[in-house]
């Protein structure tokens, strides 16, 4: 359990370095939507936006949902973060009590400077943005 809290926070903290200085301070948007890799919902993670100026607004994934607040307004790169495969060998949700699943998806998804997915957010608006990873 501790391996996986450290990895996270170490991948966040990368992620950020790399996306700039955090949440988005001027105009931003709402975005929401599922998230799934090879047709299964992602369990865990983060969704990232990042526009091109390096700001940037995320949103935890919970149980295939994510809501990212305070996006930066304008054309984002999309990155998405899940737990390296290993990492969490029968974690276990407090709140279900069972053993969670983990859902590695490539490398390229969760790197703001390679990732291929984009999306064009407005001010002030709540959008939809589903993401399915092949």
């Amino acid at each position: 359990m501790n391996r996986l809290i450290a990895s996270l926070v170490a991948i966040s903290a990368v992620v950020l370095v790399t996306a700039g200085c955090g949440p988005s301070k001027g105009p931003s948007g709402t975005v929401s939507g599922t998230v799934k890799y090879k047709g299964k919902s992602l369990p865990s993670g983060s969704v990232i936006f990042v526009a091109a100026d390096g700001k940037s607004g995320s949103g935890p994934i919970k149980d295939g949902s994510y809501e990212a607040t305070e996006v930066p307004v304008g054309e984002c790169k999309v990155a998405v973060m899940t737990p390296p495969t290993g990492s969490a060998p029968g974690l276990k949700d407090p709140a279900k009590g069972a053993a969670t699943d983990v859902i590695t998806v490539p490398p390229e998804y969760a790197d703001a400077t390679k990732t291929t997915l984009k999306f064009n957010v407005e001010a002030n608006k709540k959008q939809t943005f589903d993401i399915d990873l092949k």
